[in-house]
């Protein structure tokens, strides 16, 4: 054995032999016995690496489903054994995904694969702000934001965000009127129309899907947000906008306090990980710090599909700098 590990180069074979099976069965289906070999040998790994592959990742599998019902952990609990029951009482080829990434509202029931892009608008007018979260796309809020472009003022900005988590009142579009965000919600397309007059009319707190102030709404007073408290306030893809809202300070504090300074913060601070065992981040980074290896990796374990986790999807759609920066501070 050689005395030194070759360099692990993350884009060979993994994500080039994903990317090339993906298409691959997309245009051809499934790969033969000599189409294998031929890949294993294009992304520089053996047959059975890209078999495994292929055996691994249910989405390079051919697939007659008809519909896709989520057996995740949130979905079964709230019934989605009886779903898959009466859609396939009904000629339906159901197909089985573990999590949707939608385990607020299960159980979720999926038709199509198409990817959705948010639409959005540049202006210096009036401000309209609309979650661009799964969810809040689930439920419509993508017919929302078509029906508002051709509504709103032309010097309007449509900003989307993620969701503040009130799903219950998704699709929610907010304006900021008098320096404050209001909300109207759970909306319809065919309803945008007239929100947007009774805000140019200044009519809006009679219109009967107002919820007034977004901020003062019971369920934000009784909270004291952390993990989420930037969620939904501005476009998570604009980064000086999540700036202006704190976004890599905390990396900037981390750089003047060095890794000591930074292990005795986290050592104070009590942070434990969110798994099973609770086990104290402190201890984990100072593991990884006092290790001799030339190259580490800092790896985001984003959990979803199990009780209480949906927030990760939460924090990565809205958030994602969170993610990143929690990173940046532990390299």
């Amino acid at each position: 054995m050689s005395g030194s590990l070759p360099v692990w180069d993350p884009g060979r074979p993994g994500h080039e032999l994903l990317d090339i099976l993906k298409e691959e069965v997309r245009t051809k289906g499934k790969p033969n016995t000599a189409r294998i070999h031929e890949i294993a040998e294009l992304t520089g790994t053996t047959s059975a690496k890209v078999r495994g592959v292929i055996g691994y990742y249910s989405d390079l599998n051919t697939d007659d489903s008809t519909v896709h019902v989520c057996v995740g952990e949130s979905c079964r609990a709230r019934g989605s054994k009886s779903i898959i029951t009466e859609l396939e009482n009904s000629g339906e080829v159901v197909g089985k995904i573990h999590c949707a990434g939608l385990c607020t509202n299960g159980p979720a029931v999926i038709r199509e694969n198409e990817e959705v892009i948010p639409i959005s608008k540049d202006g210096d007018g009036l401000q309209f702000f609309l979650s661009m979260d799964s969810l809040s796309m689930s439920y419509g809020a993508e017919s929302i934001a078509q029906s508002l472009l051709d509504q709103i003022p032309k010097d309007a900005a449509l900003i989307r965000t993620g969701s503040r988590g009130l799903f219950h009142l998704e699709p929610m579009l907010e304006v900021l009127v008098n320096e404050k965000r209001i909300g109207f919600g759970p909306l319809d397309a065919d309803e945008t129309l007239s929100v947007v007059d009774s805000i140019t009319n200044i009519s809006h707190s009679s219109h009967p899907k107002y919820i007034g102030e977004v901020e003062s709404l019971e369920e934000f007073s009784s909270q004291n947000r952390f993990a989420t408290q930037r969620i939904g306030i501005a476009d998570p893809l604009d980064i000086e906008s999540m700036k202006k809202l704190g976004a890599y300070s905390g990396y900037s504090n981390a750089k003047n306090l060095g890794a000591e300074g930074v292990l005795s913060e986290l050592k104070k601070s009590g942070l434990r990980g969110r798994g099973g065992a609770g086990f104290p981040t402190h201890f984990k980074w100072k593991a990884a710090a006092d290790e001799k290896s030339a190259i580490k990796y800092v790896v985001a374990n984003a959990d979803e599909g199990d009780a209480g986790t949906f927030i990760d999807r939460m924090i990565m759609e809205g958030d994602p700098h969170l993610l990143i920066e929690g990173m940046l501070i532990c390299a």
